[in-house]
């Protein structure tokens, strides 16, 4: 498919895999490309609310579970860790509506905030 839903997702998969059994060069690798590929699937505006709406939280999804990883393996400093989760704060911001009672990002912006508590608690 043009979109590469399957590459999105297979590269995503491989990357938490990599993590899992330390080969980080790898997971880094495949997570940048995962991230890179969902990107695009954000832009869709084609699509009806729902289905663009479960595109872009898997996004989200790859995006901090690749932070989580770095932390993890000490891949980043704290500071640049923090960074990196205020922009997807900002990104998730423009992107939904926390007004909206319904917002399907809603578990994403709960699991965001409790890493940006666990973050201000570091010391650098």
């Amino acid at each position: 498919m043009a979109m590469k839903i399957w590459s999105g997702f297979l590269s995503y998969n491989l990357a938490r895999t990599y993590g899992m059994i330390g080969d980080v060069e790898n997971a880094v690798n495949a997570f940048k490309r995962s991230i890179s590929i969902r990107a695009s699937w954000i832009k869709l505006s084609s699509f009806n609310y729902r289905i663009r709406n479960a595109l872009s939280s898997e996004y989200f999804i790859a995006k901090m579970s690749y932070l989580k990883m770095c932390e993890e393996f000490s891949l980043m400093k704290k500071s640049e860790l923090r960074r990196e989760y205020d922009i997807i704060e900002i990104e998730i911001a423009t992107y939904s509506d926390v007004k909206e009672g319904t917002d399907p990002l809603i578990k994403i912006r709960m699991e965001l905030s409790k890493q940006i508590s666990i973050m201000n608690e570091w010391e650098d």
